[in-house]
């Protein structure tokens, strides 16, 4: 289907809770004026350390504020995370407790 459409909103809410159910850390990264090259790049070199998830932030927002109550429990701090959620953005979410190295 097209973008934006049902079935592809919820393969990515699915992907989105699985990756902050997985990760020990995230990254909110500003992407500006970023081009499809430079963010390829960016998931070039965290292959195997992390994952880079692009997405439409209302989306994104809608998404955190749906699932809180199971993410507050899962330590993931949302109330932290929602007020990042603006402009161009990606999020990277890495396996590791320290996230630095892939900064």
């Amino acid at each position: 289907g097209k973008p934006g459409t049902p079935e592809k909103k919820l393969h990515y809410e699915n992907r989105l809770m699985q990756l902050l159910h997985w990760c020990r850390s995230m990254l909110v990264l500003q992407t500006g004026e970023a081009g499809s090259e430079q963010l390829q790049r960016v998931r070039r070199s965290i292959a195997g350390r992390g994952v880079l998830l692009l997405g439409k932030n209302t989306t994104i927002r809608s998404i955190l504020h749906r699932h809180r109550n199971d993410l507050d429990l899962q330590h993931v701090p949302i109330s932290n995370l929602v007020p990042l959620i603006s402009g161009k953005i990606g999020l990277v979410f890495v396996e590791d407790s320290d996230p630095s190295d892939v900064q």
